[in-house]
């Protein structure tokens, strides 16, 4: 990837970054294209080490490409991983797949293949779970959203991923929405059905 995400800073409490050139780890060895993904991410958030920083990645399986996680994400800039399609399923214990640092908090998708959301959250993170979407499948968004605390603020932070373009995706983001967000002055929303990956950093 030759150009790294533009930054927007909204005001002084937060920064996004996003990039129609998403960051990519296809193409060229697994070593290299971890270490590239690696490199781009240290690039943006060297300036937020302080912030709440969060990275979205649509993984198309989580253990198909649990090295590249371990090598991309060797670093404390980055406080949380949100995974669409993990492709992980119940059979499958989450220490097979953790990573140094991190917790593993898993909404795996049952009775079909593919799909399922999750999250890693850094380990000295306090957290909870407040809404998952039925785990078996049915054509319907699938979620997970947590609340997160820092510097005695709570954050919302979740995960919403369609896996079919048949569904009434925005009145169910909407739904969800009116359920959870309410109550929370902050919260991150990372979507892959718009974003590839998105860079989110919050200052509290």
């Amino acid at each position: 990837m030759d150009n790294l995400p533009s930054c927007e800073v909204v005001d002084d409490s937060f920064v996004s970054c996003s990039s129609d050139d998403y960051f990519s780890v296809d193409g060229g060895s697994s070593a290299n294209s971890s270490s590239n993904l690696c490199d781009n991410i240290l690039a943006v958030f060297s300036d937020f080490s302080s912030n709440f920083n969060v990275v979205h990645i649509n993984a198309q399986s989580v253990p198909g490409h649990y090295n590249d996680l371990l090598e991309s994400f060797n670093n404390d800039i980055v406080d949380a991983i949100l995974i669409s399609e993990t492709f992980l399923k119940p059979s499958l214990p989450s220490t097979q797949f953790s990573i140094p640092g991190f917790k593993l908090i898993r909404n795996d998708r049952t009775e079909k293949g593919g799909g399922g959301v999750a999250l890693y959250l850094r380990g000295d993170i306090p957290y909870n779970v407040v809404s998952l979407s039925p785990s078996v499948y049915s054509m319907s968004a699938e979620h997970i959203f947590v609340e997160v605390t820092l510097h005695h603020s709570k954050i919302l932070v979740g995960v919403f991923y369609s896996p079919s373009l048949h569904i009434d995706y925005f009145n169910s983001l909407d739904s969800l929405f009116n359920d959870v967000c309410p109550t929370y002055d902050h919260f991150v929303l990372l979507d892959p059905t718009f974003l590839f990956t998105f860079l989110f950093h919050s200052r509290l």
